[in-house]
This record gives C-alpha cells, structure tokens and sequence, in this order.
C-alpha cells in the first residue's frame, strides 16, 4: 500500500512539535503519555489538547493521521527508542523522532 501521507506534511507537523519542543512549555509531556496515546489511537487529539494553539494537523486528513498512527504504533512496537532515536526523556521529542522515521521511510 503506498502512503498517502506527504514528507512535506510530515515536515510540517515536525516544525511544530519541534518548535513546542524547544519552548519549554511542555517539558512535562511524558514518554509514558504519548505512548498510551498513541495506543489508543489518540495521538494528535492528544496533542491538540496539550498543545492547544501551538500545534496543527489540518494539513493531514483523518485517513492519513490513521495512517500515521499505524505506523508508529508499529515502531513504538519494535524499536528501542533510547537506542535507535536517542531519545531517553521528553514526550514531544518521541513525536519528532517517529516523525524524522516517517519521512526516511518515504525517501527510500
């Protein structure tokens, strides 16, 4: 199945959660929280609701965040984050780093 979701879209989601990221308003965002987010298939109304104005998935339609969503189910499923993404604290900092795979996966 191809994807349908966009590296431009991706990188657009990634500014922003980035960008919320590097504001220290969200430092409290945990690892734990955004994986059972993303287990309940929650993820961006999660962030939407912790991000508030900060964050926007307009860009993406409700098929492509379900595609998103599988998809890093998938890898929250199989790979070691603290090896593999360098991420050892900081929910949002996941986010990205599930966001940068994304993209690599479309650029091969």
């Amino acid at each position: 199945m191809e994807s349908k979701v966009r590296i431009t879209q991706l990188t657009f989601l990634a500014f922003y959660i980035n960008g919320a990221a590097g504001s220290g308003r969200y430092s409290d965002i945990t690892l734990d929280e955004c994986y059972t987010a993303l287990e309940n298939g929650s993820i961006f109304t999660f962030l939407k609701s912790r991000l508030g104005r900060d964050f926007d998935d307009s860009i993406l339609e409700d098929e492509q965040k379900k595609e998103l969503i599988e998809e890093w189910e998938g890898l929250a499923n199989v790979v070691d984050h603290s090896r593999k993404f360098c991420i050892d604290d900081g929910g949002l900092n996941l986010v990205v780093a599930y966001i940068l795979e994304s993209i690599q996966q479309r650029s091969r």
